[in-house]
């Protein structure tokens, strides 16, 4: 399994629409800024087909130390979640059975 960085994918969108790199790396990184800004205001984020970006809430809890073993609070908090969409679920389901 590879690991594609931004910029690897900004290199390939820009050449499959035919857009200056600069152009699409500003359009990207506005995107994802956008993401961080609505789930930062506790908005839940629908892409329709692709996906939904939602916060989950954890409440204060009793965890253990793995070395000791001894028991420490873990406090409440919050963690970004996403739930992949059906199209996304179905494309990728369908290149694993190909592989």
């Amino acid at each position: 399994m590879q690991t594609l960085r931004k910029k690897e994918l900004v290199v390939e969108i820009a050449e499959r629409i035919g857009r200056p790199y600069a152009d699409v790396d500003l359009i990207c990184q506005s995107f994802m800024d956008q993401i961080v800004m609505e789930l930062a205001a506790g908005n839940r984020l629908k892409l329709h087909g692709f996906g939904v970006f939602e916060l989950r809430h954890y409440k204060e809890r009793v965890a253990r130390n793995p070395k000791t073993g001894e028991a420490v609070m873990r406090g409440a908090r919050r963690a970004v979640f996403f739930k992949p969409g059906p199209t996304m679920k179905k494309v990728v389901k369908k290149k694993e059975e190909d592989a």
